[in-house]
């Protein structure tokens, strides 16, 4: 698990021999549940939104084989940055990520 002051992150990789871009799947969810987002978020890989989420707060993408930091917005929640995640071809990555609410939103 990774936490920083803005949510926490998990994430698990599960290796395959098929020679397929790897693909990010998961889902967004409240700071201290396990309630999914209900408003719209989005997953930014390197500053750049590749994914939006469901209604479910679930996310996938593909990526080509790299190293790559991933973010969660969606408002009224605070973004959250995870470590850096090393993707390698054929990976299947599961990556779950928790994000606060902003205390006061329109400050």
């Amino acid at each position: 698990m990774y936490r920083n002051s803005n949510g926490s992150s998990t994430y698990s990789i599960i290796k395959s021999t098929s020679n397929a871009d790897p693909v990010v799947t998961g889902k967004i969810y409240e700071y201290g549940t396990t309630v999914a987002l209900k408003t719209t978020g989005a997953i930014r890989v390197d500053g750049k939104v590749m994914s939006k989420t469901d209604a479910e707060g679930k996310f996938s993408l593909t990526l080509q084989p790299e190293t790559y930091h991933f973010e969660a917005i969606g408002i009224p929640y605070q973004t959250f940055e995870t470590q850096k995640i090393k993707v390698n071809r054929s990976d299947s990555i599961k990556l779950n990520i928790y994000v606060k609410l902003y205390k006061n939103p329109l400050q």
